[in-house]
């Protein structure tokens, strides 16, 4: 009788081998398929911003061969809002604290929507 309850652990630990194996294989699997999706949205993320910055770009230039005065930050901040009216909703312009930092960085008018306000 002892015999046979060994066959029978032996055989379940056989099933629970099996099926910690195939559990581990699939983890692997799916921990490698998240690893190349972030890769893949990082290289994404990384040419819409080349394409942008190439567009600014060709933009300022465009300006400068028109013969138009230097391109001020009021005027890419007008270009983008332009192309990309959510940008102000979403408010992705990291917020400055000082007033005086403020000035210096952005020296936009205070109605821009883009400039949040101190409060």
């Amino acid at each position: 009788m002892a015999k046979k309850r060994k066959s029978e652990n032996s055989g379940l630990d056989e099933v629970e081998k099996t099926m910690y194996t195939t559990f581990c294989g699939a983890a692997n699997s799916l921990s490698q398929l998240y690893t190349q999706a972030q890769h893949q949205q990082k290289l994404a993320f990384l040419a819409g911003e080349r394409h942008g910055l190439e567009k600014l770009y060709q933009w300022i230039l465009r300006g400068q061969e028109s013969g138009s005065r230097t391109t001020t930050l009021p005027d890419i901040f007008s270009y983008l809002q332009e192309r990309q009216p959510s940008l102000c909703q979403r408010n992705l312009m990291y917020p400055v604290t000082s007033p005086e930092l403020r000035s210096l960085y952005f020296p936009v008018p205070a109605t821009c929507p883009c400039v949040p306000e101190i409060g």
